[in-house]
């Protein structure tokens, strides 16, 4: 207290301030950052468990549709036992026609080509050769993509026939995996 009553005036302004900025960053440094951490922590998991449950509410309510699409698939699944590779490919190419038709493009050719056979599945593979306007066009991609035989488009060229017409060429390479 002797060294406090024989600083004048400033300097006890001077020790004030700087005792308070001291008292202000062990309290900031060891009681409120890690508080306002954990905060932050505690925030982020909130929203991430926010989003967890917004996604199981959005599968909830479609729930009957996925549980409609994995009976649909089943059913898929259990058609194609004892089925033949030539059969497959059959019921391929009359799936892939029939989506051409509602469509409303142009079929020019399908070509199947052999069989693949691995360990535990074969892999069909189908080229067509179709004519459309952009829009048919767009509409055959995504019914193929939709098609309940579970097709999956691999290559895709579309290039712009000569004549006059706003016509497209297409060219699509269509894969199936079969167990």
């Amino acid at each position: 207290m002797e060294l406090a009553a024989n600083l004048s005036k400033r300097e006890k302004f001077i020790l004030a301030i700087t005792g308070t900025l001291i008292i202000f960053a062990l309290t900031y440094n060891f009681i409120l950052k890690p508080y306002l951490k954990a905060a932050g922590v505690l925030e982020k998991e909130i929203a991430q468990h926010k989003a967890k449950l917004l996604k199981a509410a959005h599968y909830l309510q479609k729930k009957t549709a996925i549980e409609k699409d994995f009976q649909d698939a089943l059913g898929n699944l259990k058609r194609q036992e004892g089925v033949s590779g030539e059969q497959q490919i059959a019921r391929i190419s009359v799936e892939l026609e029939n989506l051409g038709n509602l469509s409303g493009i142009r079929i020019t050719d399908i070509k199947p080509k052999p069989m693949r056979s691995y360990d535990f599945y074969s892999e069909f593979i189908i080229e067509i050769r179709f004519e459309a306007e952009l829009r048919e066009a767009a509409k055959f991609i995504y019914e193929i993509q939709q098609s309940k035989e579970i097709l999956k488009i691999e290559k895709l060229q579309l290039n712009v026939k000569s004549s006059g017409f706003p016509l497209l060429e297409g060219h699509l390479q269509v894969h199936k995996l079969s167990l």
